[in-house]
């Protein structure tokens, strides 16, 4: 299980650049089509669910039905019931936002072309990316800035990562094979914790190198993001609120992080073919805010995404042993038993 862990670490991690990391507009994608209405009680010819909570004075008071979503334990379990019960395509409500869920692969086909996100999506990380980050910009805004940054993530840009993501997963399989047998391993954590330090390199390059910098960052981001997460739950604190004061505190610091990196890479510059999502940004002349902002996007829409479809995939490989033994041969074919995994590798891999 170690070897597959470490082969299906790189594979996932490159294979997110190609697909997960083409931008923070695409975060919601796999999951939902949004349609924002100025009342929930418009009609649809979708079938699914009513809102359950009783009528409102005020839209914003408006739970829809995020008492099913706590009641199923997860928005993923949520949809997989919603699905079961009325089909590939169903309706729910989301506060008072109506919500269309996508199952089918050929019904996602009709909608690939959507763009932009509804804001209700990132309402509440805006004290974190700020007004300027790109998941709040214009549309013909966010296609330009899009154009400039893709190629920062293509599977050939990934080429030039594909040492040190060997690199890394090789020391965490390390790690792991020297803990005691049945020692507890935390999913979530160990997959964040590898997400962050990958996607900081390849977001701003090896300034996070070293443990003891990733680390220190991690400390203060964790502060940052726990007080988001506490948002998400409708824990709002109000102004003024020793919370406040912290969230704010540990984002001047977050973003002091930011400040030493563009500052080194400016006085670092590296090569052309080895620009990263930073070096495109800071040659586009882009505002200091919008830089920062974009950079704290980025960062953060590319590992929590990563991180969890790592935990996610890691978790239903451990189910399903018969899928895990199929992967398993199938990267043994391709990579064999020891050696690093080349993109060529990469290329190979169509496993169905």
């Amino acid at each position: 299980m170690f070897d597959i862990t470490a082969y299906a670490a790189t594979f996932i991690f490159l294979l997110l650049g190609v697909i997960v990391y083409r931008g923070p507009q695409n975060f919601a994608k796999c999951w939902l089509h949004l349609r924002s209405l100025k009342s929930p009680q418009r009609a649809t010819t979708v079938p699914g669910l009513d809102p359950s909570d009783p009528v409102v004075i005020f839209p914003l008071d408006r739970k829809g039905n995020l008492d099913e979503i706590e009641d199923a334990g997860s928005l993923q379990q949520f949809l997989a019931n919603l699905h079961a019960e009325y089909g590939d395509i169903a309706s729910f409500y989301f506060t008072d936002q109506l919500c269309i869920s996508i199952k089918s692969p050929e019904l996602f086909q009709e909608h690939r072309t959507a763009f932009t996100k509804p804001y209700i999506l990132f309402k509440l990380l805006e004290p974190l990316f700020t007004k300027e980050s790109i998941v709040y910009a214009e549309e013909s805004d966010v296609r330009k800035r899009r154009e400039l940054t893709n190629r920062c993530f293509g599977f050939q840009a990934l080429q030039n990562f594909i040492e040190i993501f060997n690199e890394i997963t090789e020391h965490l399989v390390e790690k792991i094979s020297s803990l005691p047998p049945g020692e507890h391993i935390p999913l979530n954590e160990t997959c964040l914790g590898l997400s962050l330090k990958m996607i900081m390199l390849t977001v701003s390059g090896e300034y996070f190198k070293d443990d003891k910098t990733s680390t220190e960052f991690k400390k203060t981001y964790d502060l940052v993001w726990n007080e988001i997460e506490s948002r998400f739950a409708g824990d709002i604190p109000p102004e003024g609120s020793g919370r406040i004061k912290t969230f704010k505190e540990a984002k001047e610091i977050l973003f002091s992080f930011f400040g030493r990196i563009i500052n080194n890479r400016r006085c670092n510059p590296p090569s052309d073919e080895r620009a990263v999502f930073i070096d495109v940004l800071i040659k586009s002349d882009y505002q200091s805010e919008v830089l920062l902002a974009d950079l704290e996007t980025y960062l953060n829409g590319g590992f929590h995404a990563s991180g969890y479809l790592f935990a996610w995939a890691l978790f239903f490989l451990a189910e399903h042993d018969d899928i895990q033994e199929k992967l398993y041969n199938h990267v043994i074919d391709i990579v064999g038993k020891t050696g690093p995994v080349s993109m060529e590798h990469v290329a190979k891999m169509t496993l169905q």
